[in-house]
This record gives structure tokens, C-alpha cells and sequence, in this order.
């Protein structure tokens, strides 16, 4: 329930939803405070990687009930691990507030981190003119990527 954010969890999908689009939500963030980690930069990458890395540990785990399953029914196996890649590769994207931006940050040399800050306040807008505007565009970059980890985790593209 701390993780519900009234805009982000129940009034953008549902407008989504009435409206057509492909529907997507998102949560308050978990606070991370990066002065408990010993080098800074690289413990923001660790915890950024934790979000896509449960999501593809899921894919793989149900992509195995998937093969080997006689009991499930696969298309709903194949659907959960489906969304859990897509949502991997998503949270990848380096734009603020993906986990992406904080995998980056780490590669970033210390004279360009000011940028990344300013970067920061635009990535929702960015975030939504890339899935809304140039949405052709979007998937098509994230299609290859999606695909080639649905063939590996799962036996079948996705996207």
C-alpha cells in the first residue's frame, strides 16, 4: 500500500485503459539512500539492476514450468513471463526514473553527473513522448531485444 501512487497506480491505467492505449502504471519508488553504500556510484547500478534482474530470474523460472508443464496452462505461463521480459528491458531504458538512468549513471565519468541531474527533472516527458508520440519507434527499438530474450528464457519471440 506505501507503493500505491494515486496518479501512477489507478487513474493514468484506468484512463489508459478507456482510451485504447496500452495501459501501464507505476509505483511510488523505494528510497535508496546511496550514503550507506561504500562506493556510491556502483551500489545505485546494483540496486537499479535488481528490479530487471527479478524480472528475467521470473521469466527464466516460468519459462522452465513453461517447457516442462503438463498441469499449467501455457498460455497464461507464457503471458506472465511474456510481461516480466518486457518489463525488464523497460526498467533498462536510461531515462529517469527507469532503473536504466541509474545503470548509467555509473558509466557517466564525475564531470558529466551534473547533466544526468538535469537530465532528471525531463524523463517522465521524455518517458511519454517516446511511448505516446514515437511509439512506432519505441517498440521497434525495444522489440529485438525483447524478442531475442523471450527466445532464450521462454522458446518464442514476444513482441
Amino acid at each position: 500500500m506505501a507503493h500505491i501512487d494515486l496518479f501512477g497506480t489507478i487513474i493514468l491505467p484506468l484512463l489508459l485503459l478507456m482510451s485504447g492505449s496500452p495501459v501501464f502504471g507505476y509505483a511510488k519508488p523505494v528510497p535508496v539512500n546511496p550514503n550507506f553504500f561504500k562506493e556510491r556510484k556502483k551500489g545505485m547500478a546494483i540496486t537499479g539492476m535488481a528490479g530487471p534482474l527479478a524480472n528475467l530470474s521470473l521469466a527464466a523460472l516460468i519459462g522452465v514450468l513453461f517447457r516442462t508443464s503438463t498441469v499449467f496452462r501455457l498460455d497464461v505461463l507464457y503471458y506472465f513471463a511474456s510481461i516480466n521480459i518486457i518489463l525488464a528491458v523497460f526498467n533498462l531504458i536510461p531515462i529517469p526514473p527507469l532503473d536504466g538512468s541509474k545503470v548509467l549513471a555509473y558509466f557517466i565519468p564525475r564531470s558529466y553527473a551534473h547533466y544526468l541531474t538535469l537530465y532528471e527533472q525531463y524523463g517522465m516527458i521524455i518517458l511519454f513522448f517516446l511511448i505516446f508520440i514515437l511509439r512506432d519507434l519505441f517498440w521497434m527499438i525495444l522489440r529485438p531485444p525483447v524478442n531475442i530474450l523471450g527466445i532464450v528464457l521462454i522458446g518464442g519471440s514476444i513482441l
